[in-house]
């Protein structure tokens, strides 16, 4: 018997695929993609979180456009006004950005010999990422409490003084359970998100790098763009409510909404269809070249890695 035919040997047909990059790296890749993204999108971040939850602060169509509420922030706070709660959003989006390639990698390193084949089908693909997308967004959570309620607050409406003050206040007023109001809505939100970003992403890659190698900058920015349009589409009515609830207590203030189900039915009576879409052009102004700026690092990363 030959050294290749011992007992629990994994044929050769269906051993893992042997990727020239670490798994190890996409914890870098995805840090660095996250920096970049969420910096260059910053003002339309935090355009679209207003646009999401003015509706709870009697500020009806104040922030609704694009240009008028950017000049409104410029006139009231600055220039600097349209980079508040950037900070605390990059020391969110390191590790979330991070966690979610990096997982997106182990899982699928896991399916793969699972299913004992080098190729994963569409599928499988979505249950690695929608994994991927869950682990990154409980893991990181709390940051992304705490910097969507210092990015909602306007001149008018100042409740925190930074990040630790934030951070005290939310603990002394709702508890240590406070930093988890509407995860289960951040986990509807981010699984499909994920999920549908990278499964998209990754079926385009292999449809139009079918001889391997990497995507150029513009294919790879086209894709990304593509990738997060798609999941941003489906999946912003449960990013609306996951931010609503975030913010409805802000200031001692009492909720208006007692868990998901019960936003979902006011939010349709009072504001009908359309109110699960609010700040969506933003959005998509902001998810398209912050996703495709994400997706073009992690391929300059790759490509940096296997050519040094």
């Amino acid at each position: 018997m030959t050294t290749t035919e011992h007992k629990g040997a994994v044929p050769a047909a269906v051993a893992p695929r042997k990727d020239p990059v670490r798994t190890a790296n996409y914890l870098l890749y995805g840090a660095i993609a996250g920096i970049c993204s969420k910096t260059a999108t910053a003002p339309l971040e935090r355009l679209r979180i207003l646009q999401m939850v003015e509706h709870l602060h009697g500020g009806e169509g104040r922030y609704q456009g694009i240009l008028r509420p950017l000049l409104i922030i410029a006139r009231e706070e600055g220039i600097r006004g349209y980079w508040k709660g950037n900070a605390t959003n990059v020391v969110r989006i390191i590790p979330t950005s991070a966690a979610r390639f990096y997982t997106f990698e182990i899982y699928k390193t896991f399916l793969r010999r699972f299913v004992r084949r080098d190729q994963l089908n569409t599928g499988e693909v979505l249950l690695a990422s929608a994994s991927a997308g869950t682990t990154a967004a409980v893991v990181t959570f709390p940051m992304d409490f705490v910097r969507t309620r210092l990015t909602v607050q306007t001149a008018g409406n100042t409740y925190y003084r930074g990040v630790t003050n934030a951070v005290l206040s939310i603990y002394r007023q709702e508890g240590l359970l406070g930093f988890y109001k509407g995860v289960t809505a951040a986990v509807l939100n981010t699984a499909p998100y994920i999920a549908i970003n990278f499964t998209t992403y990754e079926k385009l890659k292999e449809y139009t790098q079918a001889g391997g190698g990497s995507p150029g900058t513009v294919l790879s920015l086209a894709m990304g763009a593509i990738a997060g349009t798609l999941a941003t589409t489906i999946s912003y009515p449960a990013d609306l409510i996951r931010k609503r609830i975030i913010v409805q207590e802000m200031g001692g203030k009492e909720g208006t909404y007692g868990g998901i189900s019960d936003a979902v039915r006011k939010i349709m009576r009072e504001e009908g269809p359309k109110g699960f879409y609010r700040g969506l052009t933003a959005t998509y102004l902001k998810v398209v070249p912050s996703t495709a700026v994400t997706w073009w690092v992690i391929e300059l990363c790759r490509s940096l890695s296997t050519n040094p």
